[in-house]
């Protein structure tokens, strides 16, 4: 994380504003800007721009980084490899499609029948269509620095994904059928030694291959495949009717979710920001609370120098 400095306007600071004046009226027209200067601790040297809530940040190579801050004056937004990052309430990010993305850790009040007790919720929703869809990955409930902690390598394999096509009708009722609109599935996985594992070879190969043990060796060991839902139950949970359910591969719920416009797995900058590692926020969150520590600097003649308005002349 950078240690940044706001220093005060000298005669060489004021030289260097024309070279960042097409940068900031780009960004913010003709507007009265704040500018601050401030140093990271390489001793390079940036400018911070604000009108009003909407800030920009421009490093010493010429590079910015719009982010806008709250009543607080806390970060708000920020926008960094084509999404536009939410610290407000809950942590999201929009993306140029305007499909809204959420990432959490839950906590289970008990380990699932494979011994985990926390599940990686990845949502994502397009509004526009109304379609949300929803993945679950399993991971054991991990904090860091008292904050929970997603393993990138834990989003590999999906446990679960449901996708609803009219997300704003609420909640489906229990019982049987689910609507058309509903689609879930669920893993299902079986070594070579369970009744499962049967009943998937026998629909991959046909009762005669498994029979005579006419299998390819690297379909041998673990098998996994998903099942699709067809009820809910009278605790809200969703059954489906394993063994006998139709059974389908992982590049079929990849090319599922795909067809909707989602991912199927998590990109690495959401876990970067969700669990706090992203040296972009955590450099401008640093200069964030500078920048608050100023301020009020700047209304006594002792730190009127820290900052400069910079007013477009309209000619």
């Amino acid at each position: 994380m950078i240690k940044v400095q706001i220093i005060r306007f000298d005669e060489d600071i004021v030289k260097r504003l024309p070279n960042i004046e097409k940068v900031i009226y780009d960004m913010f027209g003709s507007e009265d800007v704040l500018i601050f200067a401030v140093l990271d601790e390489k001793q390079k040297m940036g400018f911070v721009v604000r009108s009003n809530d909407g800030c920009l940040y421009i490093d010493n190579k010429g590079e910015s980084i719009p982010f806008s801050l709250d009543e607080n004056d806390d970060l708000s937004l920020l926008r960094k490899d084509d999404y536009v990052i939410n610290f407000n309430e809950e942590l999201t990010f929009m993306s140029q499609d305007n499909i809204m993305h959420f990432l959490r850790l839950h906590k289970y009040n008990q380990p699932d029948c494979d011994g985990y007790d926390g599940s990686i919720e990845y949502k994502q929703y397009d509004s526009k269509r109304d379609i949300m869809c929803v993945i679950n990955y399993q991971q054991m409930y991990r904090e860091y620095d008292g904050r929970p902690c997603i393993y990138q390598f834990r989003t590999n394999e999906i446990d679960g994904v449901y996708i609803d096509e009219k997300y704003s009708r609420g909640d489906h009722k229990k019982g049987f059928p689910l609507p058309k609109r509903a689609k879930y599935y669920t893993k299902v996985e079986c070594a070579e030694d369970e009744i499962g594992y049967d009943w998937m070879k026998i629909k991959d190969y046909g009762l005669v291959n498994f029979l005579s043990n006419n299998i390819p060796a690297l379909e041998r060991g673990k098998s996994i495949r998903y099942v699709k839902s067809l009820y809910r139950g009278l605790d809200g949970s969703f059954r489906d009717l394993w063994p006998l359910a139709k059974q389908i591969r992982r590049e079929a719920i990849d090319e599922i979710v795909k067809s909707y416009g989602f991912n199927t797995q998590v990109p690495s900058l959401f876990i970067s920001v969700y669990n706090g590692y992203d040296e972009t926020v955590k450099d401008i969150q640093a200069i964030v609370e500078e920048m608050k520590r100023v301020l009020p600097l700047l209304k006594t003649e002792e730190g009127s120098d820290l900052g400069a308005v910079l007013k477009f002349v309209k000619e």
